[in-house]
């Protein structure tokens, strides 16, 4: 079974000017109290390079269930908030 490893959207990086395409999750933070999960994203400007340009972070509802990083993953996808530049990604699975 494939899982998630990243996600493909072209994002335009504000600080740097540069589009970025491909976003890693690199780490999270769950807030038991608050009952959300800030999400922190590496994004490169494409899938082999080796170096992230840029930073997205993306505040989810709710805590992560089962499998952390593919609930996060699947729920960056879905979070339609104005403040998520990730909404509808495409994942990229290996």
């Amino acid at each position: 079974m494939s899982k998630t490893i990243g996600l493909t959207k072209e994002v335009l990086d504000k600080a740097s000017g540069a589009t970025v395409t491909h976003h890693v999750l690199s780490t999270y933070t769950v807030d038991l109290n608050a009952g959300a999960t800030v999400a922190a994203l590496r994004s490169f400007i494409t899938p082999q390079a080796t170096r992230h340009v840029a930073g997205i972070n993306v505040r989810i509802p709710g805590k992560p269930i089962g499998d952390a990083e593919q609930w996060i993953y699947a729920q960056v996808i879905a979070n339609d908030t104005e403040a998520n530049v990730l909404n509808g990604a495409q994942p990229v699975e290996g």
